[in-house]
Order: structure tokens, then C-alpha cells, then sequence
């Protein structure tokens, strides 16, 4: 087992996780062992990655109201109980949303998204774009994201690439 100290992770939704100073071991096989710490700062990480991409998108105040639902529209779209959002695990995971002045907000793209295939997340950046720094990303809307997944997906299978079944989950 070789021994690293920094923990990348390659996520499809917000590009590179990076957790440094973590010890983990990576076998020949290319296995990694993760201790449970290095797992709590990888969400972490990626909640607080999540909430920086998403606050970029708001060019002001007044973009919460266009680019974000709240809890009572979020009822509405859904057609289910607050309660009942409160407590799917699928909704608070696959669907984008942020925590601004003390109130849960629900991207808009992404609510429409989860209405049309049961999974509201897509990428929010873009690291492959040619002629920029893998490290400057750039944000993405829903159908940038989508026309990038199906264009990918019609090369390598002829697909979509996308499930367009209405979610049964709830």
C-alpha cells in the first residue's frame, strides 16, 4: 500500500474535490482505504463547494426570486408535504438548493429537472472547456449540462443517456 496525503475526488456534479493534508493508502490494485474523518471532510467539502457554485450564479438579490424556489413553491411543484420533503433523503439529495438568510432555496433548473427524470442535479461546472485552466471552471445551466450529457451519450452509445420516466419515488 503506497501512503498520499492529498484525497482527490472527481465529482460530475462540481468537478474536483480536493481534501488536503488527509492521510489514506492506495493499494497496487488502485483501491483506497478512506478513514471515516477523511469521508465527513469530503461531504463537507462538497456542501461547501455546492453553496459557493450556487451563490455564483445570483448576479444580485433579486436573482433568488428568478433562479430559486422556496419551500412553500417547492410544495406546490411537487404536489407533497413539507413534512414530506423534510424527510425524502431523494429530494435533499438530488435536487439543488442553498441556505440563505436562514431560509432553504431550491434551484428552479434543477426542480424541473427532478419533475422530468427523478434526478435534479448536472453539472454545475464545466473543467474540460479547451484553451482554460482545469481549475477555473465555468458554471453551466441545466440544458448546457443536458445537451453535454446527450452529446456524450449519442457518441458512446446512441442513447440519450438521460431516464425521461417520472420519478415513482414518492
Amino acid at each position: 500500500m503506497t501512503p498520499r496525503n492529498t484525497y482527490i475526488e472527481h465529482d460530475k456534479y462540481l468537478g474536483t474535490i480536493t481534501i488536503p493534508n488527509v492521510k489514506y493508502f492506495v493499494c497496487r490494485c488502485g483501491e483506497e482505504s478512506v478513514s471515516g474523518e477523511i469521508l465527513q471532510k469530503i461531504d463537507e467539502e462538497y456542501k461547501r463547494l455546492l453553496s459557493e457554485l450556487l451563490l455564483k450564479r445570483l448576479s444580485s438579490i433579486d436573482d433568488i426570486n428568478r433562479q430559486y424556489m422556496t419551500n412553500r413553491e417547492l410544495v406546490a411543484k411537487l404536489g407533497i408535504t413539507r413534512q414530506a420533503i423534510a424527510k425524502n433523503f431523494l429530494i435533499k439529495g438530488r435536487i439543488f438548493n442553498i441556505v440563505l438568510f436562514g431560509q432553504r432555496y431550491y434551484l428552479r433548473e434543477s426542480v424541473e429537472l427532478f419533475l422530468r427524470t427523478g434526478d435534479g442535479r448536472f453539472p454545475l461546472v464545466n473543467e474540460q472547456k479547451p484553451n482554460m485552466s482545469p481549475k477555473t471552471p465555468v458554471l453551466l445551466s441545466a440544458a448546457q449540462s443536458i445537451e453535454i450529457i446527450n452529446e456524450q451519450s449519442n457518441k458512446n452509445s446512441g442513447n440519450l443517456g438521460i431516464n425521461t420516466q417520472k420519478s415513482t419515488a414518492f
